[in-house]
């Protein structure tokens, strides 16, 4: 949670009332700060290259905030070169998609370890549709990879 509070300290929050999943609650709350949702995007084995996307049920959901907070626990690390991407992408009709913001940008990674990152929300969703896109690169690349993304909006 420590993270998320200086992503919050970082993004200006004003004065609003806090609420919050009771899931993501560990007793750290920065005073004004509004959390729509903190959730689990991916929980699974990858191996290969190949991009992974979270479940089309969350698409809506993710689509409800301005900014993001994103944190990608990995474990059972192998391949040569590891490295981690998380891409948040949206549309306006869950067929076409466009990046929004690469909060882990090829992350060199190593077993039981986590990586974060956020967007400030420097740009809009666009449409009502939004999705994690979780790619590994490297040589023979496999992990565990557990994705949780939290986001807030401004005026929420």
């Amino acid at each position: 949670m420590q993270g998320f509070l200086q992503f919050l300290a970082r993004s200006g929050s004003r004065s609003l009332p806090i609420t919050r999943n009771a899931a993501c609650a560990d007793g750290d709350e920065k005073e004004g700060s509004v959390i729509n949702f903190c959730l689990q995007a991916w929980n699974k084995p990858i191996t290969g290259t190949a991009t992974h996307y979270s479940s089309p049920m969350l698409n809506s959901q993710l689509a409800q905030a301005d900014k993001f907070f994103v944190t990608a626990r990995v474990q059972q690390v192998s391949g040569t070169s590891p490295q981690l991407s998380v891409v948040l992408q949206h549309s306006s009709d869950g067929e076409n998609w466009t990046d929004k913001a690469t909060p882990i940008n090829q992350a060199s990674i190593s077993s039981d370890n986590t990586y974060s990152g956020s967007d400030l929300g420097t740009s809009a969703v666009a449409g009502c549709f939004m999705r994690v896109a979780i790619t590994l690169s490297g040589s023979s690349p496999s992990a565990a990879v557990d994705v949780r993304v939290t986001g807030r909006s401004e005026g929420a």
